[in-house]
């Protein structure tokens, strides 16, 4: 069974515990942070059984921490927990990052903020000391004579409630009460109204709190898409490499940058050396500090990158144990000591990664990566991006399912790679701007083959190339014209008209031209004088040196009103 950690935990009716307890063990999150502490007793699926029969677990039994993480039933029990294939790929993301999170709480500290940033972490410190300040009075209170004495008149009130409901309702009174007297009914009330005061104190502060928090982490979001921050100079440093937070896994790195960014750590941390210098604040942090950080980073992410590089071993080796265990053991040790907290994918690695290895042999663990698991998050989002706009949830997941019918398709698979290589992820290059006025542009004429060259006013050049299109539009029309009819001849006038104003230029564009008459097909110039038009209706062009270009259909007799060509040109 291979999938995610919360996947695995729900399998094994563990669900929305895979952060706290151990789906391997009997291990909680608070003490897989203790650098030498014992393995965990082992988790079977009987024992999982016995749990839920011994404490009548059920969908609505709410969580303590004596189920050890046991919510109900594994959903398959043929399985035993053995075959639970520790999810490597999620281990590698999950690690980077939590790294790379702490990296950017650490830079988060050391640099600048502005006036409402400072403002607002001044009232979250604020109101962190003021619950300390009431939780203690209230942790004073109910330690103190007083605070007991409330606790047992509670007791003996709570009681005098229920038997009192009991016998309003005909039921018989469960156990004896001793009902209060009116002192002690007074003597309770003073001592409640202390302690709900400072309850209630505490819960306005936390309250305020909470709120003061969501504006500040509203903002911090909005000044992370900015480009005026630490945080865009940091994205920008990934994004010159090519690498960046996929929206379809939550904002966080996925597989393919997560090892990247592992495997080469100086090569993409290092690089932001000098921004953070720069964005510092110099009265927190000196650029020893930055210095320092940086290079933790990329010592913690080299150690679990050895980590993982034998664990991703094409192939099992009984010798390489003694060595994996020895780079745990350094990544673990450096982990927590720069503060992380060592979390189930850490803790897998730990005291589980080593089991599995020996358990799967002569099989790499490799071999069972949950790779093509981890792409359906991207498929999915794809799917979920192309029919999120039909409303009808029929028809949605009609669509859905022709469009994923569609892509099995061998013929659009093959197309599909072909696409795929072509945009393969690569170092991205830059494209060569052309500079138009070192290089002009040039038109060539079908019959001439005549080259142009204009001058490097943009104006000028417009001009020639709306010349050149209009010269084409009559020339198709002329060849068309023996077959025309007068009545069709008639309203193809209008054309001597459009021709006239759209290419009439000025005296200063005109000597811009080299060579106008090259723009003419050779079919459009003029005929020589003397010679004998090819048919009654005569196409001329007056003025074609001085680039205004007319023309002029003398009418003729055609009573081929019929033809394809004229049923064209309508």
């Amino acid at each position: 069974m291979i999938g995610d950690l919360k996947w695995l935990a729900m399998l094994l009716g563990m669900e929305n515990h895979s952060g706290i307890w151990c789906i391997k063990c009997l291990l909680t999150k608070a003490l897989m942070q203790l650098q030498d502490h014992d393995k965990g007793e082992e988790r079977t699926i009987q024992s999982i059984i016995d749990f839920v029969n011994h404490y009548s677990i059920d969908d609505n039994t709410p969580s303590d921490p004596k189920y050890k993480g046991v919510m109900g039933k594994p959903l398959w029990d043929f399985i035993p927990i053995k075959n639970y294939i520790l999810p490597l790929l999620h281990m590698w993301m999950g690690i980077f990052n939590d790294v790379d999170e702490w990296f950017l709480d650490q830079v988060d500290k050391m640099t600048w903020k502005d006036t409402q940033e400072t403002a607002l972490l001044e009232c979250v410190d604020a109101l962190d000391k003021k619950i300390e300040q009431y939780t203690a009075k209230i942790k004073d209170f109910t330690a103190d004579t007083e605070g007991k004495r409330r606790a047992a008149l509670l007791r003996r009130r709570n009681q005098q409630t229920k038997a009192a409901t009991a016998a309003a309702n005909g039921r018989p009174v469960g156990q004896r009460c001793n009902p209060l007297t009116e002192e002690e009914e007074a003597e309770f009330e003073a001592l409640d109204c202390r302690w709900r005061g400072w309850q209630s104190m505490k819960e306005s502060f936390v309250k305020k709190r909470r709120d003061v928090k969501k504006e500040l982490k509203d903002y911090l979001s909005e000044l992370k898409k900015s480009n005026n921050s630490v945080y865009a100079a940091i994205d920008n440093h990934w994004k010159d490499n090519n690498k960046s937070k996929g929206s379809y896994h939550g904002g966080k790195w996925n597989g393919i940058d997560s090892r990247d960014g592992m495997s080469d750590p100086d090569k993409y941390f290092g690089a932001m050396r000098g921004s953070l210098k720069s964005w510092r604040n110099e009265s927190v942090a000196t650029e020893q500090n930055v210095d320092e950080l940086v290079d933790d980073v990329i010592d913690l992410l080299k150690r679990w990158h050895e980590v993982f590089h034998l664990l991703r071993a094409p192939r099992y080796v009984a010798s390489e144990n003694a060595k994996l265990d020895g780079y745990v053991k350094r990544a673990l040790e450096k982990h927590r000591d720069l503060g992380l907290s060592v979390t189930q994918k850490c803790h897998l690695v730990e005291d589980h990664a080593r089991e599995q290895c020996e358990y799967l042999k002569p099989i790499p663990i490799s071999a069972l990566i949950e790779e093509s698991v981890e792409q359906n998050h991207q498929i999915g989002f794809k799917h979920e991006e192309q029919v999120k706009r039909i409303k009808d949830e029929s028809k949605r997941a009609y669509s859905k399912a022709k469009r994923i019918c569609i892509s099995r398709n061998v013929a659009v698979q093959k197309k599909i790679a072909e696409v795929n290589e072509i945009r393969k992820r690569g170092t991205y290059k830059t494209k060569q701007k052309v500079d138009v006025t070192s290089s002009p542009p040039v038109y060539r004429n079908e019959n001439v083959a005549a080259v142009v060259t204009h001058q490097k006013s943009e104006k000028a050049k417009k001009e020639a190339r709306r010349i050149h299109g209009i010269a084409r539009g009559v020339k198709r029309m002329i060849e068309a014209a023996p077959a025309l009819s007068p009545l069709k001849m008639q309203r193809t006038e209008s054309v001597q008209h459009v021709a006239t104003a759209a290419v009439s230029t000025t005296t200063e564009q005109q000597q811009s031209l080299s060579s106008p008459e090259h723009l003419i097909p050779r079919q459009l110039i003029p005929p020589a004088s003397g010679s004998t038009p090819h048919d009654s209706r005569t196409v001329q062009f007056v003025g074609v040196p001085t680039g205004v270009l007319q023309h002029r259909v003398e009418d003729g007799k055609d009573n081929s009103s019929t033809s394809e060509a004229s049923r064209k040109i309508q």
